[in-house]
């Protein structure tokens, strides 16, 4: 089959599952993962974003010990120990048990990150929230 200009619908359905299963191919073969990102097209040319993650035992510890490096560096800033990492808490606000993760200091009023245990969703949360609920849970936050 030969396009003879690019549309949204054979972008859409022929031109991006071709390279998408061509980038799979090479990700499995490397270890990796490769996802094709949006599409901008005109007539006859289009250009698309790459997104490549290392998907080895090493990067994914890597990356763990990088949120446990971050999480105890702004602990004390947000008023938590930094043994609060990784305790777990019910929100009936938002359903269910969760598992404190990480911090993302760029969002300021939601920074603590937790991970809803049912189903491995993380979802933000405010410092002062958190503080609360592991305060009535009796769990020993103080910073340090």
């Amino acid at each position: 089959m030969q396009i003879g200009s690019f549309t949204k619908d054979n972008l859409k359905n022929v031109v991006r599952p071709a390279i998408q299963a061509a980038l799979d191919k090479v990700g499995a073969e490397y270890g990796m993962k490769i996802a094709l990102g949006n599409i901008s097209f005109g007539q006859f040319e289009f250009k698309a974003s790459v997104k490549t993650t290392i998907e080895s035992s090493a990067a994914k510890e890597e990356a763990k010990n990088k949120e446990i490096r971050e999480f105890n560096e702004y602990a004390s800033y947000l008023g938590f120990k930094s043994s609060v990492l990784g305790c777990e808490f019910t929100s009936l606000m938002s359903g269910g048990r969760f598992r404190i993760v990480g911090v993302k200091m760029s969002s300021r009023k939601y920074p603590i990150l937790a991970k809803r245990l049912e189903d491995g969703k993380v979802y933000k949360f405010s410092a002062t929230f958190i503080k609360s609920i592991l305060e009535e849970e009796n769990k020993n936050i103080g910073g340090e």
